[in-house]
């Protein structure tokens, strides 16, 4: 009953992050003490920088780079993943959370991170190597799916010219 009610709050939350109008004050909506809105805002002001043009991306990139600071790991890396598919700025702190992530004892946070690493693309290339290597077991449900995204990695590493 706690984990539905949990995905519940998740689903609602996201809703209402999406449903904010473009001039939305994103700076509170990032000092939620809630992980899941913040989480949600990450990918809603990073989105709306995208369908409105390059003039907000710079802005985006700047709050993003803050929320690499985030106390919680999944907040991070979602703005890990932004600033490494919106390009521009210095990528190494946001390829550092994913690196630290990858290798988190946390089942569902190294999920998150080898899932960032993969859909990002080339932009995530100086982690495929040590993602390749990462070891998963298989007590838990994200194991296997980190597993099914290690694979995609070694694959894609293989297949590339060094």
């Amino acid at each position: 009953a706690e984990e539905a009610v949990r995905y519940h709050t998740i689903f609602w939350v996201a809703w209402e992050v999406a449903a904010q109008p473009a001039d939305t004050p994103w700076k509170e909506l990032l000092d939620s003490p809630e992980p899941a809105v913040r989480f949600w805002t990450v990918h809603a002001m990073a989105w709306q920088a995208v369908c409105d043009g390059p003039t907000k991306v710079p802005l985006v990139i700047a709050a993003l780079e803050t929320v690499l600071a985030d106390n919680d790991p999944v907040v991070q890396i979602a703005a890990a993943w932004w600033l490494l598919k919106l390009g521009g700025g210095d990528a190494k702190p946001a390829l550092d959370v994913l690196a630290r992530d990858m290798k988190s004892s946390d089942p569902n946070v190294r999920q998150q991170a080898l899932v960032a690493i993969d859909s990002v693309g080339e932009a995530s290339r100086p982690l495929w190597r040590a993602a390749a290597a990462v070891e998963v077991g298989k007590a838990h449900k994200a194991d296997e799916y980190s597993r099914r995204m290690i694979e995609r990695i070694r694959a894609r590493l293989e297949s590339s010219p060094s």
